[in-house]
């Protein structure tokens, strides 16, 4: 190995970002073979990945988070903690489908950076050297319990079948130690994605514009008071996706409900709903409070068949 390459691979394994933009190479519909890309929502994301123990991503379609998430699983395979990192998604071509894509970076790395793989089948990818193992597995009730995963990535969560009975297979062995990431577009509010991220605060994060993460052990122990972060990533944060022509494109041939699910990342179930833009993560406040007698309050009553229903409101100051 020359001097310049020595100089790459330790800044490379330093800091992941580095690693991302300067050697990871993804396959992109459009444009095929691509470096991966500096965006601001990206960079975040990594940070976040880095930062956080257990992060949960509702994301609008096609943002580069599965490509993202199966980066930074390399990355801490081939630099971090020697382990089992394991991917899950909802059927065996899916979960084939996440490991050819770790392959695919792997192979266009640079030679120097490029580790030998003890093993290199469709389910696993060792490096017996450097003591790391990437499995991926199908969506199955106990499919996860025989290991002790150093990090887990699992994808499309909301999609997957058996999710409850995979996550009580998962937990305990998260518990002593293991990183999580759970990435999904919404399918709807009866998942256990949905129950997930619906039950936590979100992000409201902006780190600074340099990217640069210092190693660090992960916490033996969570909070019991949050589990996990969630970090929304809507289309309008891709630099692509924020004109109203590529929304009229994205949108055409959708339903409103089906739009709403994939690219607005509505966890209502609009089907049954009188007024389906309601969305119970922007309408229902998760914290106490007061009336506010400066500001007009509304009733309306329900009769119902059964039961009456009165529901008292007010606009808050924020909207």
């Amino acid at each position: 190995m020359t001097k310049p390459e020595f100089t790459s691979l330790h800044a490379a394994a330093q800091n992941p970002w580095v690693f991302f933009t300067e050697h990871v190479k993804t396959q992109d519909p459009a444009r095929g073979n691509r470096t991966f890309p500096d965006y601001d929502y990206l960079r975040v994301l990594v940070y976040l990945m880095e930062q956080e123990r257990f992060l949960l991503v509702p994301k609008s379609r096609q943002m580069m988070v599965t490509w993202t998430a199966v980066a930074y699983y390399v990355y801490l395979a081939l630099f971090r903690k020697p382990g089992i990192y394991l991917f899950l998604s909802r059927n065996e071509r899916c979960a084939e489908e996440l490991l050819d894509r770790a392959r695919y970076i792997l192979e266009r790395l640079p030679k120097y950076m490029q580790p030998k793989r003890s093993t290199n089948s469709k389910a696993e990818i060792a490096f017996g050297n450097l003591g790391s193992r990437i499995l991926s597995l199908p969506a199955s009730p106990d499919g996860p319990r025989m290991y002790s995963p150093t990090g887990v990535f699992w994808d499309e969560m909301a999609f997957t079948p058996y999710d409850e009975h995979i996550w009580a297979a998962l937990k305990p062995a998260l518990d002593s130690g293991g990183k999580f990431i759970g990435v999904s577009s919404s399918g709807g509010a009866y998942n256990l994605f949905a129950k997930l991220v619906q039950d936590e605060n979100e992000t409201d994060c902006n780190p600074a514009s340099s990217l640069i993460v210092h190693r660090s052990s992960l916490p033996s122990e969570v909070p019991p008071s949050s589990l996990f972060t969630v970090h929304r990533l809507h289309y309008s944060a891709h630099p692509d996706k924020q004109s109203e022509k590529w929304k009229r494109m994205a949108a055409r041939g959708m339903s409103e409900q089906r739009w709403q699910q994939e690219q607005e990342i509505s966890f209502t179930a609009t089907g049954d709903l009188v007024y389906p833009e309601f969305d119970s993560n922007r309408h229902i406040l998760k914290e106490e409070i007061r009336a506010n007698p400066e500001c007009e309050i509304y009733r309306s009553i329900d009769f119902g068949y059964r039961y009456p229903f009165v529901l008292w409101f007010q606009k808050t100051m924020t909207g």
